[in-house]
């Protein structure tokens, strides 16, 4: 049932942009500017503590970008932390509705890590800070002249989708189950579980541009926002049903590390 389950509300800020359907997305690449020689870092003891041994790990920060135990974090959008206590100050300070990213190594090979953070809300149980889960320590690690040779390996929080009405913007986009929604007019979803019901907060007519991976390729198309049918009664929706997770996206311009005392001119979107 409809009334059944919860709903979610997200606000997309972008202003919209019309572009042929299933064009190659122009992504401004984020570069990971590496610190070099023997630094303090923090590194992720446990990515969920107490809560992952009774199965709520991944309704954190830490479990939703699918951290994992000796991963060893150097910045949180692209700002230094050489420590856990100032990894905890910064991560506090984010403002609600925020995304975070995370810049760490693993296994030797520098990752970013882009989602949104998490707050806890279930029954009359709320919070507005953003939850981390799990332990943090300080420790130091020796950034080697190898480090800059590797591609970055990026995450991003897609939005899986599982079905798709035809008669609504996603199906008119060309949307299809299997794809990988990474963003809308340029915003990610949030945390979305299987049952929650996302409603744009945007009228109705509002052109919509989808960012998704398809077959491993990056692609983007375009619809109109109209409302669709679910059962007596038509509401606005984007017409697609699914969760959020983590996924790996292609590489662009700037896959490689820089040292931190490089600057690099991004292109313009």
């Amino acid at each position: 049932m409809l009334i059944s389950r919860r709903l979610v509300a997200h606000i997309f800020l972008l202003a919209a942009i019309t572009v042929p359907a299933f064009a190659q997305p122009h992504i401004r690449p984020i570069t990971v500017y590496l610190p070099q020689g023997k630094i303090q870092v923090v590194r992720v003891v446990s990515p969920g503590g107490a809560m992952q041994r009774i199965g709520l790990l991944k309704q954190y920060t830490a479990g939703d970008l699918e951290m994992k135990p000796d991963d060893l974090i150097f910045a949180i959008d692209g700002i230094r932390v050489d420590s856990a206590e100032r990894f905890t100050d910064f991560f506090s300070a984010k403002t609600q509705n925020a995304n975070i990213r995370i810049d760490f190594l693993r296994d030797g090979v520098v990752h970013q890590a882009v989602g949104p953070l998490f707050r806890f809300t279930r029954g009359v149980l709320r919070s507005d800070k953003p939850k981390w889960g799990g332990q943090l320590e300080t420790t130091t690690v020796e950034f080697t002249p190898a480090l800059f040779d590797k591609p970055v390996v990026r995450t991003f929080t897609v939005f899986d989708i599982a079905h798709v009405k035809a008669d609504s913007a996603a199906g008119g986009a060309g949307l299809r189950k299997g794809d990988l929604l990474v963003s809308v007019n340029g915003r990610f979803l949030g945390h979305v579980n299987r049952d929650d019901i996302i409603i744009p907060l945007f009228p109705e007519g509002t052109p919509l541009t989808f960012t998704f991976l398809r077959d491993g390729k990056m692609q983007e198309s375009t619809a109109v926002l109209k409302q669709v049918r679910q059962g007596f009664t038509k509401f606005l929706s984007f017409g697609f049903t699914g969760a959020t997770h983590m996924a790996e996206v292609p590489s662009t311009d700037h896959a490689e590390p820089l040292p931190h005392d490089v600057m690099v001119e991004m292109p313009t979107q």
